[in-house]
């Protein structure tokens, strides 16, 4: 997997990188989201302190990203609940029919 080099720039700083050219994408994205909640947050409260705004964005991704977390949990859970029972319910079946 080779290597590149990127610049990003977050709250009018820029920041070297080394990435997985596969990754440049996925960081160009993030940049972008990163850059729109804080151009939101700096326009909603008026704040001009870019370590509030920095902060303030940190907070809300890291707030979705527990949501997202919380529910894969859910959902994964409810699928292995799923496939238990119909696992049951083919052996079941195989030792009434079958065996």
């Amino acid at each position: 997997m080779s290597e590149t080099s990127v610049k990003i720039a977050i709250a009018n700083r820029t920041y070297p990188l080394k990435i997985k050219l596969e990754e440049e994408a996925n960081v160009r994205n993030a940049e972008a989201t990163i850059n729109n909640l804080i151009n939101g947050l700096e326009k909603n409260y008026q704040i001009t302190d870019k370590q509030d705004l920095l902060s303030m964005s940190l907070i809300k991704m890291a707030t979705e990203l527990e949501k997202l977390r919380t529910e894969n949990s859910v959902s994964t859970a409810a699928f292995e609940t799923e496939v238990e029972m119909l696992t049951n319910k083919l052996d079941t079946h195989l030792n009434e029919n079958v065996l």
